[in-house]
């Protein structure tokens, strides 16, 4: 027989599939501008999206990281050459931070989710 899925599992699924949806628009977005003037609202979802305990640190590390981003965005002036290398850089830096959670997340939705990857591209 087959176990029964995880109730709690389906519902991050489902919110998390939703939440990368957002932010892969997001982050596919023409300019960093336009990244720097959604993100927020990202966090803002991803920080509603209740984790299993299992993977809670990896979500949490990861809605942390993109909080920082947003907010190191929102302190540059992305109209300058220098503004958009800053923040190529600290998409650049987080996004390795954020690597082993992102990993780890990855595995879980893979296993709980029947999906294949939900990584968000980097």
């Amino acid at each position: 027989g087959t176990a029964a899925p995880d109730p709690a599992a389906e519902e991050f699924c489902g919110q998390m599939t939703t939440a990368f949806t957002e932010l892969q628009g997001t982050l596919g977005a023409a300019t960093p501008e336009e990244v720097a003037g959604r993100l927020p609202e990202v966090v803002t979802t991803l920080e509603q999206v209740e984790a299993p305990a299992e993977i809670a640190g990896d979500w949490g590390a990861l809605v942390d990281g993109l909080r920082r981003l947003a907010d190191t965005t929102g302190a540059l002036d992305l109209g300058t050459p220098e503004g958009r290398q800053a923040y190529s850089d600290a998409e650049a830096r987080i996004g390795a931070e954020l690597g082993p959670a992102q990993s780890a997340l990855t595995d879980y939705v893979v296993a709980n989710c029947g999906l294949t990857s939900t990584a968000p591209p980097s």
